[in-house]
């Protein structure tokens, strides 16, 4: 049987003038087939210095999922030093993607790498990436 990747996602935009009611989005669950049973999880402090994740032993990298453990500092991700990022964890925040299974991190030791960064203190960054 193959690895599954399952996903529940609700959007609902709320504020003092505007609310989506019934037009909310609600989708879930989602299936997502994963081959193999390699993957890379944990957590890992972030530093406010740009500093390097690496994503051993993926080397092709399918899904992803990214959780803030703190809940007032944001962390950015990008995919080389000095990079734009294209993630930003607000406090408590996490999304969850299908990464590009060739990404190449420029500067980076390993093409599967990624770079992290903070706004003043470390946090804690939970982690899941699976093996394409």
């Amino acid at each position: 049987m193959a690895n599954k990747v399952i996903v529940e996602a609700k959007f609902r935009l709320q504020t003092n003038d505007f609310d989506s009611g019934p037009d909310q989005y609600n989708k879930g669950p989602v299936r997502f087939t994963v081959a193999g049973n390699i993957y890379f999880a944990g957590t890992k402090s972030c530093p406010a210095a740009e500093t390097v994740f690496t994503m051993t032993p993926v080397t092709s990298p399918s899904w992803a999922y990214f959780e803030n453990l703190d809940d007032t500092n944001w962390v950015e991700m990008r995919i080389g030093q000095g990079y734009q990022a294209f993630a930003r964890l607000p406090g408590g925040g996490r999304f969850f993607l299908p990464m590009a299974p060739n990404i190449t991190c420029a500067g980076a030791a390993a093409t599967t790498d990624m770079y992290t960064q903070t706004a003043g203190s470390a946090v804690e960054l939970m982690y899941c990436v699976t093996q394409a």
